[in-house]
């Protein structure tokens, strides 16, 4: 006779019903030889009581049980009406041919009331379900967890109270040292018992602890703020209230409503916060931005760093870009990346500071609401040209047929009008003009005596309309400007 050995009992599932002798069926799976059984074999089942010494009903043999790969079902009924009966044990003997039974084991456990009480569920699937009374589940205050290669993958907590938000539960999928603690909390997945290395790593663990709180993936990240949000990535950390890191390496969004968007080593400190991304950069003012780039830091309110290296924007509502531009912030706060300092509450408030990288250096603001560049390349606009209408620097050509006038003058052609879009009906406006001779073999003969300038509010002699500025020699007397003269301009609007 070969050795048998019961390996698995897989699951009893109830077809018939309680007041009668109701059958179930049982699934299990066999070995021979230490290698999983195929082909028939004879199985037989005894219920014996509580002690297991004494048959009670049984035993009842079934023959030539087909057996694949190791598995086999049966439909058992016993003939008996067991809905009443107190708990007993099952012994389970397998033979060949109807003859040398032997047992497989010691006799497990039967509760019949519990068997024959309600739907087991098949790993084959269920028919005939209600929703109301079958389900996978605790019917007592404990959690529900799920195993793969017997490791918890997955746990189901009830968190929530009638006068607590209801039936708000956690889940916390993935590792088993995944922790969703608070009400409405949710791990979705990631985490890990060991490093990369296979040493212990309790650290590596993700951990949900806010109301609400959500860790999509990734490991050792902590949402600790309620209804804070971490989206993936490691060593993520969000504890402020609704705030969020969406990905990235040792970020820290702990400010309420602040956002971090990726990069590593990135904080988002105060209230409406945000980091775009990049490395080592702050937004350490209310509603302040850190867009990116390298070791650039948001010091007061409002603030905004665009990008680059280590730019700071210190002043309330204030600008810093470019390489190492610095805005001085508040006494008060002396952030290292930020000084020197302003000496009062506010920093250099409203100030836009931008820096070129020609030097390695830093280019400060020297106070509040001012704008300071340092550009070694020039400063450009582009739509630059003889009569631009989009560029605030642009050529003015004179032309007697269209932009000359007297003034009033009675001397033709002695007024040039500026017609420019942002200049027309803009009597504020602050202008800078010089002659452009041009190139000498073509150039036209400019002005020989210094220039004036006026704005005209009204019709001026013979120019065509109000609302313009209009150029002018300053001589004696009036005289004509040449045809095709040219003029440098350049303004400012208040």
């Amino acid at each position: 006779m070969r050795p048998y050995r019961l390996a698995t009992l897989i699951a009893l599932a109830l077809i018939g019903t309680a007041a009668h002798a109701a059958p179930w069926t049982y699934r299990g799976s066999l070995t021979d030889g230490g290698q999983p059984a195929n082909g028939t074999y004879d199985i037989r089942l005894t219920l014996l009581d509580a002690n297991g010494k004494r048959a009670v009903v049984g035993p009842v043999t079934f023959a030539d049980v087909k057996v694949d790969n190791g598995s086999f079902a049966l439909d058992v009924d016993f003939g008996a009406d067991l809905s009443n009966a107190s708990a007993m044990k099952l012994k389970t003997e397998v033979g060949e041919h109807g003859a040398n039974f032997v047992a497989l084991g010691e006799p497990s456990t039967f509760d019949a009331k519990a068997t024959l009480a309600g739907v087991c569920w098949d790993t084959q699937g269920n028919a005939g379900t209600s929703a109301a009374t079958d389900f996978i589940g605790t019917t007592d205050n404990q959690a529900l967890k799920l195993r793969a290669n017997n490791l918890r993958v997955g746990e189901f907590t009830a968190r929530g109270l009638p006068a607590d938000y209801g039936d708000a539960p956690s889940v916390a999928l993935g590792s088993a040292a995944n922790a969703a603690s608070a009400t409405g909390a949710t791990i979705s997945g990631g985490g890990s018992t060991r490093d990369g290395g296979g040493n212990s790593c309790p650290e590596c663990a993700n951990k949900a602890q806010g109301i609400f709180s959500t860790v999509s993936g990734g490991n050792s990240n902590f949402a600790s703020g309620d209804y804070s949000n971490i989206g993936g990535g490691t060593s993520n950390t969000s504890s402020g209230s609704a705030s969020a890191v969406l990905a990235g390496i040792d970020n820290v969004a702990s400010g309420t409503y602040s956002t971090i968007a990726g990069g590593a080593l990135n904080e988002a400190k105060s209230e409406n916060s945000f980091v775009g991304g990049g490395l080592g950069g702050k937004a350490n003012g209310y509603s302040s931005v850190s867009a990116g780039g390298l070791n650039n830091w948001t010091d007061a309110s409002n603030g905004m760093v665009l990008g680059g290296v280590q730019n700071c924007a210190g002043g309330t509502s204030s600008f810093a870009g470019g390489s190492r531009a610095k805005v001085r912030s508040a006494s008060t706060l002396q952030a290292p990346l930020c000084l020197p300092v302003s000496g009062d509450s506010n920093g250099d408030e409203g100030s836009f500071v931008w820096a070129d990288s020609s030097v390695n250096a830093d280019f400060a603001s020297t106070g509040p609401n001012q704008v300071a560049i340092r550009a070694v390349g020039g400063l450009r606009w582009g739509g630059t040209g003889v009569g631009s209408t989009t560029s605030p620097a642009y050529i003015h050509q004179v032309n007697t047929s269209n932009n000359t006038c007297d003034g009033g003058s009675a001397v033709a052609n002695s007024r040039t009008v500026l017609d420019h879009p942002l200049l027309n009906g803009n009597p504020n406006a602050v202008i800078t003009i010089t002659p452009n001779f041009g190139l000498r073999s073509a150039g036209v003969s400019p002005p020989n005596a210094p220039l004036g300038l006026y704005y005209s509010d009204i019709v001026n002699g013979s120019c065509a309309g109000n609302g313009r500025w209009i150029v002018y020699q300053l001589t004696g007397s009036p005289a004509a400007l040449s045809n095709g003269a040219r003029f440098n301009v350049w303004f400012v609007l208040p």
